[in-house]
């Protein structure tokens, strides 16, 4: 099975919307949009190190989710194979 772009995507989409709230958006604003700590912690209201911990924790967990999201049954391939 070999998937597009399109279909990467969408595997990241659906485990980033299982992130909570604040680990989406942390590691939204770190990794896509490329925010300074600084900008991440005015943003969300709190201070630097909680915001590094706070991407460190979304990270985590979302290594967590793409490990047990199964893509393939049959193979028994999780996205995080696929990724």
């Amino acid at each position: 099975m070999i998937l597009g772009i399109i279909g990467y995507g969408a595997i990241v989409r659906q485990a980033l919307s299982m992130l909570s709230p604040a680990e989406r958006a942390a590691l939204v604003m770190w990794e896509m949009e490329g925010r300074s700590t600084k900008e991440i912690a005015k943003e969300l209201g709190i201070n630097e190190s909680s915001v590094r911990h706070t991407v460190s924790r979304a990270r985590t967990s979302l290594r967590r989710i793409l490990s047990e999201l199964v893509i393939d049954e049959a193979r028994g391939l999780t996205a995080l194979d696929l990724l």
